[in-house]
């Protein structure tokens, strides 16, 4: 009843309510972005704290690719590091398994320790248990790949036209949506946008991503090299020496780098959407308020009716709040529409939007606050008035 009264009032001002609508929608989804980007990027970052500060990370310039896809050994050798420095190479490959393509993506034990992606279920491969003669793996973007099974997959040397049977086993699965370092994509400012990328099956037509330590049952001799290595320091730290070989060969970022970086690029990018959110956070609660005030003032004489008829002021309020829970309403179903449309288009991946619990406790405390204060409002002008009063008034 209370809220068919309100959206009586509601309907009064029913320009001024779907302005208000959306205004309060915007604010909404300009306050979620900015927490979206703070997640995806901190996302990231957890899982590069897991290396130590002075692990560089590193892609090779053009005119060396196809040195190094051809024999790694003869790169290190044309870096001529010193025995300090231990290179761990990102690895990629391929097989074909019951029908489907895979796409593989290996790191080096060092790495593989050092990296923790998000896991949806299960552990993180370099955690779990190994079975002899099994490499344990990780799965990223299909679900028929059961955690703790056993798959025999025969995978093709396609340069030597060599083929071996290996055997995964399932340690974790990975949602589809999460980035994972892959080394495909290069940059002379390099931060976690840009080492992370989000898996795309139909664009590499591929049914899933495993992930491994390619040191494992000798399954290196079946990957190609890539682009992009990383470099550990087997005592202390890499030398300046070291570095400025490394940075002959291409860009070369340590990790304290790619975070300064990181928080860097997402304070800019915090600061282009923050301000705007707020202001028009402000101005929307500000408008609500406003409509509030005017709505009690106009439905005065009718709140005196009610008051004379039974009700008390407590039931106006509630009036009240119906017409404050139809802006809501309208405003939740503006923002639900425009999260599902970000979600079929893939904008969340695109725009590096990361969206958790926060993002929903975020959004009720904006609810909640709006919601306290047009109440204390609305309650503040109804107490100590007299209905006959306003009747008389009128």
């Amino acid at each position: 009843m209370y809220l068919t009264y309100g959206f009586h009032i509601f309907s009064k001002n029913l320009a001024a309510n779907i302005i208000l609508i959306v205004q309060l929608t915007i604010s909404i989804i300009l306050m979620n972005i900015t927490l979206g980007l703070y997640n995806e990027a901190y996302s990231k970052l957890d899982v590069l704290y897991g290396f130590d500060s002075d692990t560089v990370y590193q892609s090779f310039a053009e005119q060396y690719r196809l040195t190094f896809n051809e024999d790694f050994e003869a790169y290190e050798e044309a870096l001529s590091l010193s025995e300090n420095v231990k290179l761990e190479p990102i690895m990629n490959g391929g097989a074909e398994f019951d029908g489907c393509y895979l796409s593989f993506c290996a790191y080096g034990s060092h790495t593989s320790h050092s990296m923790r992606l998000p896991i949806t279920s299960g552990v993180w491969y370099d955690a779990a248990e190994k079975a002899d003669g099994c490499i344990n793996t990780v799965v990223l973007g299909s679900s028929k790949y059961h955690i703790g099974e056993i798959y025999t997959i025969t995978v093709y040397n396609y340069m030597t036209g060599q083929s071996k049977d290996f055997k995964f086993k399932i340690t974790g699965l990975i949602d589809e949506k999460t980035g994972v370092v892959l080394g495909y994509q290069s940059s002379n400012f390099m931060s976690v946008k840009t080492m992370f990328e989000v898996f795309d099956r139909e664009e590499s037509g591929t049914d899933a991503l495993f992930l491994f330590n390619y040191e494992d049952e000798g399954i290196s001799d079946y990957l190609s090299c890539g682009v992009f290595l990383f470099a550990y320091a087997n005592n202390g730290s890499i030398s300046d020496e070291d570095m400025s070989k490394l940075k002959n060969f291409g860009y070369t970022f340590t990790i304290d780098e790619i975070i300064d970086n990181t928080k860097n690029d997402l304070q800019s990018e915090i600061h282009s959407v923050f301000p705007l959110a707020v202001s028009l956070t402000f101005i929307g609660i500000v408008g609500i308020l406003c409509l509030i005030i005017l709505n009690t003032l106009k439905c005065r004489k009718t709140f005196a009716v009610y008051y004379i008829c039974g009700m008390r002021w407590k039931d106006c309020i509630k009036i009240i709040i119906g017409q404050i829970l139809c802006i809501f309403i309208g405003s939740l179903f503006l923002t639900v529409i425009a999260g599902v449309f970000m979600f079929v288009t893939n904008a969340f991946a695109e725009t590096h939007l990361l969206i958790q619990w926060n993002n929903l406790f975020l959004t009720l405390g904006l609810f909640a606050m709006v919601f306290v204060v047009s109440l204390i409002t609305a309650k503040c002008m109804l107490s100590n008035t007299s209905p006959v009063t306003d009747l008389k008034k009128e």
